[in-house]
């Protein structure tokens, strides 16, 4: 046997290689270290950090911690939405400077039922609901309560935070696909509410009947978080141009020509306009008796809007799907909950950011709207009627027993009427060619920069019920019949956060798409993928092994024979 001797210079070589290769890997360490960067290849982009979430966790100044109850023994769609809430809250920790953390706590591990319950109880005072869905293993099939919300606090204040909400109209793989989407914007959302200190200035029209503070106590109420209100009157105030958007809710009385020309002229300057428009007066109390009526207002508002690109008919709206109201059935007062088709629920949506991953909207007695050409203007419809809707012309009688006897499917074909539009662009006036209303005033005849206005063919989305009890408003959206919360506040606030630019808002235009599994493919060619997934990746190892013996020695074998 000859030894066999390896050249001097093949090993400073291979020394050199080492030295060159670890040199690389230091750098590259300390590159990584002192500029963090992430690489996201997915289509959807699911595992990015969107612009505003970096720059409002880069402005934290105190620590902030997360509590998510999510977590336990979850079906696999509740799993997938616990894991997107973990890996965002991861990125999240690297962009908050190491200010953020979080964990996961199981309400439902506490063994002490008592103590569990009061627990849950305390959560849900807190502001986390809870959601329970049926669970199917083993054959058998039980009901699961899940708390799919968390609880942030950041310099001694808290808020929740519900990534699932309210009532969903699709199958849970759908609703929790929207949820995932809507990760980042719900603990932005809590973040922002928590650490703003900015707030933007809105002004609500008074002096037309509009909804007082008392009607819209709750949804004031939650945008006193974000915004400075001002009830300003038009016939005093002429000056809006201080104002970032201006609320016109429900009014009552007809618009005078100055008044309109003020809202039409801060439009022209980039303002932004909200009307919530009932075109027809129902009086809701007389309902009581059984039935009510329904008589056209005049607002004097019907050509500005139809200036900027819509028309509120005066007509009623009847849905199907619709929320309930407790009728008078029997003669010693007893009272039974119908179906109430004037009180239409709102679950088909655009995929506008201001409605995307909505729930759904409770309306009541509202009309609909038609766009019409305007130059110049984008129009968006942000909420549709269901499929089965109609309309109904004004005046008219509103009768519960003639209303049940006539609710039959087939009468129900209007379907996909335009609820609330939005348009944006450069608006012309309606003053144009028009001397000004207000003397010594010159009309801006073609918009300078560019406004938004958006119109809700229904007042009532903003208007908040009451508590007999404890005489508190309850929650906007909220229907004390079916004990359910509906998404009225989250739609009038993401319409606010639009039309002031705020710019947390596009967060919520995050797609996800959803891959579901073939679930009768899985199941006949569950054998054929084990053995692929078991048997494959053993094969190779196998091959791989034989192939490097067979180099190895064919190798080695040449410098055997040179040597003999």
């Amino acid at each position: 046997m000859v030894k066999i001797q390896f050249p001097r210079r093949k090993k400073s070589l291979d020394l050199l290689e080492f030295a060159l290769i670890l040199g690389i890997v230091v750098l590259l360490n300390t590159f990584v270290a002192v500029y963090f960067f992430r690489l996201d290849f997915t289509e959807d982009k699911r595992y990015s950090v969107s612009p505003q979430a970096k720059d409002i966790l880069s402005k934290l100044d105190d620590p902030i911690t997360i509590e998510i109850y999510l977590t336990g023994k979850l079906d696999p769609d509740y799993e997938r939405l616990r894991r997107a809430i973990e890996d965002k809250l991861e990125q999240f920790k690297v962009y908050s400077g190491s200010e953020l953390t979080y964990r996961f706590v199981d309400p439902s591990a506490e063994t002490d039922e008592a103590i569990r319950e009061r627990q849950m109880s305390m959560l849900m005072q807190k502001g986390v609901q809870p959601m329970v869905y049926q669970k199917e293993e083993g054959g058998k099939k039980e009901q699961v309560r899940i708390f799919p919300g968390a609880i942030m606090t950041y310099k001694e204040r808290e808020v929740p935070v519900q990534f699932i909400k309210g009532v969903r109209f699709s199958d849970p793989a759908t609703y929790v696909n929207q949820a995932v989407e809507s990760v980042e914007f719900e603990l932005l959302q809590a973040l922002r509410k928590l650490s703003s200190e900015d707030f933007v200035d809105i002004a609500f029209i008074e002096g037309h009947g509009e909804l007082g503070e008392q009607d819209a106590s709750s949804f004031i109420r939650t945008i006193g978080n974000y915004y400075s209100i001002q009830r300003v009157n038009l016939s005093k105030d002429t000056s809006l141009s201080r104002f970032k958007a201006v609320v016109v809710a429900q009014p009552q009385l007809s618009f005078s020509e100055q008044e309109k020309f003020v809202l039409d002229q801060y439009l022209m300057r980039g303002g932004s306009l909200l009307y919530l428009i009932d075109p027809l007066e129902v009086r809701q109390d007389s309902l009581k008796n059984g039935e009510t009526f329904a008589v056209i207002k005049n607002l004097n508002l019907d050509d500005q809007l139809f200036k900027y690109g819509v028309r509120v008919n005066t007509g009623l709206l009847q849905d199907l799907q619709c929320g309930i109201i407790p009728v008078q059935t029997g003669m010693n007062g007893e009272t039974q909950l119908l179906n109430f088709p004037y009180y239409p629920l709102f679950y088909n949506f655009s995929t506008h950011p201001i409605v995307k991953n909505l729930d759904a909207v409770y309306g009541k007695f509202s009309s609909y709207i038609d766009t019409v050409k305007t130059t110049g203007v984008n129009k968006y419809p942000l909420i549709y009627s269901s499929s089965n809707a109609r309309t109904v012309a004004a005046p008219l009688q509103i009768d519960l027993d003639a209303l049940r006897k006539d609710a039959t499917p087939e009468k129900f074909n209007q379907g996909g009427l335009i609820i609330a539009n939005l348009m944006e662009g450069k608006f012309t006036s309606l003053y144009k060619n028009r001397p000004s209303p207000i003397p010594g005033t010159t009309v801006i005849a073609d918009a300078i920069k560019p406004g938004k206005v958006e119109v809700v063919a229904d007042g009532d989305l903003m208007i908040n019920d009451w508590d007999p009890a404890s005489k508190q408003p309850l929650p906007l959206g909220y229907d004390k019949y079916t004990r359910t919360q509906f998404s009225n506040s989250d739609f009038l606030l993401n319409s606010l956060d639009y039309l002031t630019g705020q710019p947390l808002i596009m967060v919520r235009s995050k797609d996800i798409v959803l891959r579901p599994l073939n679930k009768f493919k899985v199941q006949d060619e569950r054998l054929y993928w084990q053995v692929i997934n078991l048997v494959v990746p053993a094969l190779l190892v196998v091959i791989i092994g034989i192939a490097l013996y067979v180099i190895r020695k064919k190798r080695y074998s040449r410098f055997g024979n040179g040597s003999n």
